[in-house]
């Protein structure tokens, strides 16, 4: 169930940085949620793109009492409240997805819930540097080129042994069916000469 933008923003006045906790639980359980959905298969750009934003924006997450984490400011406190409500309905989403084993787009709901819940780490941590999915996205199609590339080699080397292999079975035939005959006449003139003896 989704959370009312009002009722969060009232959550947060009573108790001040629940919501810090709250939002990194639920993109950790929707991360796991989409890898355990994409393990089976060969990721496409976009959903290695959609995982590695998750866990930049995951990465070193502060714990409530941290020095360098506040309490939210009154004056941002509604957009703020706007932002973890648009986590909480893409999670409703995502869920449906993950029911019609939709990845493509699980991926681009975990993109969006990712950069909901970056402004979020931003608001309560002004110090964390927010990742942009674009930086991730480009270094993420650059090494999924490299591992393409490095697949299509493989798979051709491959190949270019099996070919090998079979010239060489194809050839040594060759030569076993050409050297039956003579190996035959051969054996004939030696009966011939036992004859005449």
């Amino acid at each position: 169930m989704a959370y009312a933008a009002k009722d969060i923003e009232q959550s947060e006045r009573v108790r001040p940085r629940t919501w810090l906790r709250i939002v990194s639980e639920r993109l950790s359980t929707v991360r796991y949620i989409f890898v355990v959905t994409i393990e089976d298969q060969l990721p496409t750009v976009n959903e290695r793109a959609a995982l590695e934003y998750a866990d930049a924006v995951l990465l070193g997450w502060p714990q409530g009492e941290s020095k360098d984490v506040r309490d939210i400011p009154e004056e941002e406190l509604a957009a703020v409240s706007a932002d973890i409500a648009s986590v909480e309905s893409c999670i409703d989403l995502f869920r449906q997805g993950e029911k019609d084993s939709d990845a493509d787009r699980m991926a681009d709901l975990l993109k969006e819930i990712s950069q909901y819940v970056a402004h979020v780490r931003k608001a309560y941590q002004p110090d964390f540097l927010l990742p942009t999915y674009e930086e991730i996205k480009s270094y993420v199609e650059k090494e999924w080129q490299d591992d393409m590339d490095k697949i299509e080699s493989d798979a051709q080397e491959y190949l270019d042994s099996q070919e090998q292999g079979m010239a060489g079975e194809v050839l040594a035939k060759a030569q076993e069916e050409e050297s039956a005959p003579q190996d035959e006449a051969a054996a004939q003139q030696g009966k011939s000469a036992d004859k005449d003896r």
